[in-house]
């Protein structure tokens, strides 16, 4: 009898021994499962935050949607300007010197303001860089940690891209008052989307005539609408474009990585992604 219930005890030992066991297992997995969740999920908000700093400064003091402006209006200036002169010459001979002094000017203007456009897009880009570059340092120092089950490395910037978003016009309504050049703009540069007349984004607007060798790129930009201003933003993913030209940037995009390892084997590290997408603030409305 006594021997049946040493066998019983002994047996009811290894029973919940067992279960101890299994149950000790059964968290380590459930704490890693539920630390690796959380950690995506933080270094996707820390990819957002960076993606988001640097698309505010991208567009500071509304800096890119007034330059798109101002080439717009330049255009029309070297256009008409020409027009001028052209009429001068042929009935007002004696003010021609005058009218084609003032289209040179408005033709070095244009090229004045086509050099200080690449140089807006190396400043925008360097300051987002500096932006995004200064969150990542803030962030990055609070990620490595070494725990029972789960160690967590100091994360990476992998990657920057700018861009724009998809399918965005830019900020530019079509100009008016210039009947031959608005008919050539409708069918040339000028969105085809309902609602306002937006130039498209991306061209490079030249003019069809001789002064068809000037360079006049309007990017992309949300438009203000009832006047009210695109904040800066979040967006998905998808709806990122890299840009490969010169074009103005106007969306940024951050890739970030961390190496961590959990309490399941030698051999279960792993390198985790993360990826952040955010547009610039929209332009302001024009004065």
């Amino acid at each position: 009898m006594k021997n049946k219930m040493r066998s019983s005890n002994g047996n009811m030992m290894i029973l919940v021994c067992f279960m101890l066991t299994a149950l000790v297992v059964a968290l380590v997995v459930a704490g890693s499962y539920g630390s690796l969740v959380f950690m995506q999920n933080r270094l996707r908000t820390s990819a957002d935050e960076i993606a988001l700093a640097g698309a505010r400064k991208l567009n500071n003091l509304d800096r890119l949607g007034q330059m798109n402006n101002m080439i717009s209006r330049s255009r029309q200036l070297v256009f008409t300007s020409k027009k001028q002169y052209e009429d001068a010459h042929e009935h007002y001979p004696q003010v021609s010197l005058l009218a084609d002094r003032l289209h040179e000017e408005a033709r070095e203007n244009a090229i004045v303001l086509d050099s200080q456009r690449a140089y807006l897009r190396t400043l925008s880009r360097n300051e987002a860089i500096t932006a995004m570059n200064e969150k990542f340092n803030q962030l990055k120092v609070t990620y490595p940690m070494a725990l029972p089950w789960m160690r967590v490395e100091m994360p990476e910037f992998s990657e920057q891209k700018f861009g724009k978003i998809k399918d965005c016009e830019s900020n530019v309504s079509q100009l008016k008052n210039v009947d031959e050049l608005d008919s050539f703009d409708d069918t040339t540069y000028v969105s085809d989307k309902p609602g306002i007349k937006l130039y498209k984004e991306g061209i490079n607007a030249k003019l069809p005539s001789s002064d068809g060798d000037l360079n006049f790129k309007i990017s992309s930009l949300p438009s203000p609408v009832d006047k009210s201003i695109n904040p800066a933003r979040m967006v998905l993913k998808k709806s990122f474009v890299e840009i490969v030209s010169d074009d103005l940037p106007s969306a940024t995009e951050v890739k970030l990585e961390i190496q961590l390892s959990t309490g399941l084997g030698l051999h279960a590290s792993n390198k985790m992604l993360a990826v952040g997408t955010a547009a610039a603030t929209g332009a302001c409305p024009v004065q």
